[in-house]
């Protein structure tokens, strides 16, 4: 409770105790009597100036008449960093008329209790180096939370590039159009990280045989093939906006066209699609795969579909987004197959 301040005074409070003895979750409460001693009606100002406890009024304006009192709920809530014992918190109490008018006291609250609520969370740290002959990658991931974690880190690699693949820790492979899809799976118990490394090597050699199999695909796809399939990307405030833009090359009709595209943990689909919504939402343990479908394609018909992602995690330096894939089938027949190409998000 507050004590009495002296009649004489124009303004005075008094509490009530409705309950200060709390764990660190919960909220004290206390009933305020704010006391008006002056012969004529005044409007006081209720505020907890010098507390960083979340403190709250069911009125904080109060228009008093003379020699009257109105009673005001308090409600006070512990920073979550706060420990066991006794805190005070500063009441002050002042006319909107004149500012010389005004009173303080203390209400007192108890924390009894540390109360710890579970949580999941994990901070990632990576070093990247790209060298001449070697590039080499380390993520470090550390569980920050109270939960044991799950998770994976995966990467995108090149037929030739997965070929030169080093690491030391475990892994597994798939394959994912024209690349291979690598995921390091691991488990963090609280307070413990875990550090995935890899590099990948190059010799002159093999880096021109790699420049002429681009030229030479490069050639093939955008000359023979009956679509274009682009992939960008635009990094707002919040979200990251993709793009897919398909294209039909030929001067006839095409039909039964598929388009899949898969976003990676730790991105996470917004559901803010362009003029075309998925036929197919598809969630797995690594990611989302969004599947549109298409009857036909008029002749050099172009379209452009849209969505938005974010990232569970801030982002450190680059991440790359794996290609969008076109599909083309006349009954068990492919008739075209087309991949975007990968696209890097760059961190703030």
């Amino acid at each position: 409770m507050i004590g009495t301040v002296s009649a004489a005074s124009p303004i005075t409070l008094d509490a009530e105790v409705i309950k200060n003895e709390i764990s660190s979750n919960e909220a004290a409460i206390f009933i305020l009597n704010v006391n008006n001693n002056q012969g004529f009606s005044d409007q006081f100002l209720l505020s907890a100036p010098l507390t960083n406890w979340d403190v709250t009024f069911s009125d904080y304006v109060v228009y008093i008449p003379p020699h009257s009192s109105i009673s005001v709920n308090l409600r006070a809530a512990p920073p979550m960093d706060s420990g066991e014992g006794t805190y005070a918190l500063y009441i002050k109490v002042q006319s909107t008329e004149n500012s010389e008018i005004s009173n303080f006291d203390y209400v007192h609250a108890i924390i009894d209790e540390i109360v710890t609520e579970n949580f999941s969370e994990v901070s990632i740290s990576e070093e990247v180096r790209d060298g001449w002959m070697i590039d080499t990658y380390s993520f470090t991931i550390e569980n920050t939370g109270t939960l044991t974690y799950l998770g994976s880190h995966v990467d995108y690699f090149s037929e030739l590039d997965y070929l030169l693949l080093d690491s030391l820790n475990d892994r597994s492979v798939e394959d994912y159009g024209k690349d291979k899809k690598v995921s390091w799976e691991y488990s963090i118990e609280p307070n413990e990280s875990v550090t995935i490394s890899y590099s990948v090597s190059y010799i002159p050699v093999l880096i021109s045989g790699t420049l002429l199999s681009v030229a030479i695909f490069a050639f093939l796809y955008f000359y023979l093939n009956r679509f274009n399939l682009t992939k960008s990307a635009r990094q707002g405030k919040d979200t990251i906006r993709v793009k897919l833009a398909i294209s039909n090359k030929t001067n006839s009709e095409q039909d039964n066209i598929r388009v899949e595209d898969f976003i990676p943990k730790p991105f996470k689909l917004v559901k803010k699609f362009g003029t075309v919504v998925p036929a197919q939402i598809i969630s797995t343990k690594s990611g989302t795969r969004l599947i549109w479908k298409f009857d036909s394609f008029a002749p050099q018909e172009e379209r452009m579909l849209s969505y938005e992602l974010k990232s569970e995690i801030h982002v450190i330096g680059n991440l790359q987004l794996p290609q969008a894939k076109l599909l083309q089938r006349k009954g068990k027949q492919v008739l075209s197959k087309v991949f975007s190409g990968e696209i890097k998000v760059v961190g703030r």
